[in-house]
């Protein structure tokens, strides 16, 4: 996922230390399984799926434009799983076994909406960040759209859809309008519509998150009571999170989304999110079609909290550019083979990187991945901390 993001510096942050600051989140299971029909019902028809109450949704999925919608997702998916995420998973299994299972925050700046890829690699994670610039939107009333909105509502959600079908990452210029219709008013429809697909159950969703402060103090209606002074609060950051728990499962997964402009002058203000990521640290990064936004000085931030902060980071070459890992540090694995940027990011050109293939044995990668998204140009960079503190 592309875009002008923002970047990301940790109160405190040190040189290389990846020491807990706190405990592993807990795992929680849903009393007896309880989850939100409702909203698990709306992803479900979103995604194509029939819903558990069909008479609540009967007008929409007994529509030709539904029908139509459920054929063509179908299809899509069907080719998704054949064509990459059945190699990804077994890859992952191989390859990824010891850190996807240490796995309790998954970071992904520059992410967006892009929770399929994340999930696939790292099924297990308590808690899942996603960064982006979209907007969050809201959950879709499908029983109440006006007919003729309908069809546009489903035309609107698989255009949106449609970069991820075919080169498996988002264009963020793109979404950035096509996420700002009526219906679909964000990245939230988005990421219901995976959940749907992926066989999970929504248990709540939450428009907010525990990056925010507090609601501030109300003051006193007595005057006499004196003014309600404190510290001043960084502004509230839109997002979302949403409960969910995978198929066959009751234990309760979080996926938030986190809208932020993440360029070192602007999110340097974001005292409690800043807060926030600095308790969940340290976690596992993922990084993918990131725009080599981090090859920049302005993004230098979000750059040194991956490195100071990260167990493990998988990405391709557009996420922390090689010569920030040190080898006293960090294990480092290679896989696929390494190509130039896509024209449109030539300034992302990594001399040493393509020197350290052309040097080792990289690993079989057996699936394409991000913008190099035609099967055996892409590059792909496992870096473990040696000695990650708990």
């Amino acid at each position: 996922m592309p875009a002008a993001l923002a970047v990301m510096v940790i109160t405190g942050l040190g040189g290389g230390s990846a020491a807990c600051t706190t405990p592993p989140a807990q795992a929680q299971t849903a009393p007896d399984g309880a989850y939100d029909h409702a909203v698990t019902d709306t992803a479900r028809v979103l995604a194509g799926l029939e819903p558990a109450d069909t008479a609540r949704f009967a007008r929409v999925t007994k529509s030709p434009a539904w029908l139509a919608h459920r054929n063509e997702f179908d299809k899509n998916w069907s080719r998704l799983n054949a064509e990459r995420f059945a190699a990804m998973r077994e890859w992952r299994d191989r390859e990824l076994k010891l850190v996807a299972g240490a796995c309790d925050t998954l970071f992904y700046p520059f992410g967006g909406p892009d929770f399929l890829n994340a999930y696939v690699l790292y099924p297990g994670c308590q808690r899942y960040l996603l960064f982006g610039l979209e907007p969050v939107g809201s959950v879709p009333a499908l029983e109440r759209v006006a007919e003729d909105r309908t069809d546009a509502l489903l035309a609107e959600l698989r255009e949106s859809l449609s970069d991820v079908f075919v080169r498996d990452y988002f264009i963020t210029k793109t979404m950035m309008s096509e996420l700002r219709t009526p219906e679909i008013d964000g990245t939230l429809p988005l990421l219901l519509t995976f959940l749907a697909r992926l066989d999970a159950r929504v248990v709540g969703v939450e428009m907010d998150g525990q990056w925010n402060p507090a609601s501030p103090a109300t003051p006193s209606a007595d005057p006499s009571a004196g003014a309600v002074h404190g510290p001043p609060r960084s502004r509230r950051v839109p997002g979302v999170t949403i409960r969910f728990m995978a198929a066959g499962s009751t234990r309760v997964q979080t996926l938030s989304y986190i809208r932020v402009q993440m360029e070192d002058a602007e999110f340097s203000k974001q005292v409690e999110l800043l807060s926030y990521l600095d308790r969940v640290a340290p976690f596992t990064t993922f990084l993918k079609s990131a725009s080599y936004l981090m090859h920049d000085d302005r993004f230098s931030r979000v750059r040194s909290l991956v490195v100071a902060r990260s167990r493990s980071v998988l990405q391709d070459d557009t996420g922390v550019p090689y010569r920030f890992f040190d080898r006293a540090t960090w294990d480092l694995t290679l896989f696929g083979r390494y190509t130039a940027p896509v024209s449109d990011f030539n300034y992302g050109l990594q001399k040493d990187l393509a020197a350290a293939y052309q040097e080792s044995s990289a690993r079989e990668l057996p699936f394409s991945f991000g913008y190099h998204w035609r099967q055996g140009t892409s590059s792909v960079m496992l870096a473990v901390r040696k000695t990650a503190a708990h």
